[in-house]
């Protein structure tokens, strides 16, 4: 494996014409909100008792406690404008480079988003601008701050781009709906990162892992240190057609008032009745 500016789409990012097409497709996102607001104006002024605000309100975002969040977010960056903080994040200074292994994919795919996700769940995620290097179409980068998080998605081949919100006091998150899919497997990733069994290796520019050719050999050549984000938990994932349900991670809720999560891995059930234990807790 070769990270790279032709492999890797963060690697990529800092080239102006890359740049411009993220940019363009946030203007679409961003129109799209304006243009929802807008139906929202002229609907109340029209009928406001035919207005369904539950409705509109779900399609601008989705997460939990939005408004509060976003309302919680924008105190933490108060320090910068709106456009100073995305103006910061599409700047590649200050970034750390994060690669992205297959077997981080394989592991965080068993963790279960649903309702009990909250943005506690990386609530120790240090203060800095990150990048994660996840392939030649998609990458994601987020600034934490404040004890909030707020960052982007995107997906070159897909034309897909989205801003999304954490705060880590009270667990809100904000994204817009219509990115439901991609936002779950951005928290799969970064909670299994900050919670999950992991090795990270530092590959600085232009070195290699010492890998073997064509097996695990990882090769750095770009101009930025990046940390190899490798997991060992591939090695004990069990696929077998015997089992009836699979094993998986759960966030599992915890600490004072049961507002923290932990990370833990559910054991899987074979046909005949036998589970299989549990190798352990992950505990951050």
């Amino acid at each position: 494996m070769v990270i790279s500016a032709n492999s890797q789409l963060g690697s990529r990012f800092r080239e102006n014409e890359t740049k411009v097409e993220f940019l363009l497709l946030m203007k679409g996102y961003f129109e799209n909100q304006s243009q929802i607001v807008g139906e929202k104006i002229n609907t109340l002024q029209t009928n406001p008792d035919a207005f369904d605000f539950k409705e509109h309100e779900q399609r601008i975002y989705n997460g939990k406690g939005s408004e509060a969040v976003k309302k919680k977010v924008e105190e933490a960056f108060a320090t910068q404008s709106p456009f100073g903080v995305y103006q910061g994040l599409v700047k590649d200074e200050d970034s750390s480079y994060y690669f992205i292994c297959e077997s981080v994919y394989d592991a965080a795919r068993l963790i279960k988003i649903n309702s009990g996700f909250t943005g506690r769940a990386v609530k120790d995620v240090k203060d800095g601008k990150y990048t994660y290097l996840m392939g030649k179409n998609r990458m994601v980068r987020f600034l934490v701050q404040n004890r909030a998080i707020i960052g982007f998605y995107f997906d070159d081949k897909n034309k897909i781009a989205f801003n999304f919100f954490l705060e880590m006091d009270e667990g809100g998150y904000h994204y817009e709906q219509d990115f439901s899919e991609q936002f779950s497997t951005l928290m799969q990733v970064l909670i299994f990162v900050y919670l999950g069994d992991i090795e990270v290796k530092i590959l600085e520019a232009g070195r290699n892992n010492g890998g073997k050719k064509w097996v695990n050999k990882i090769t750095n050549t770009t101009n930025k240190t990046v940390y190899v984000v490798d997991s060992t938990w591939n090695q004990i994932l069990i696929r077998t057609d015997g089992f009836a349900v699979r094993g998986h991670f759960r966030l599992q809720a915890c600490g004072e008032a049961m507002k923290d999560r932990k990370l833990i891995w559910i054991g899987a059930f074979e046909k005949h009745g036998y589970r299989r234990r549990p190798t352990g807790e992950i505990v951050n």
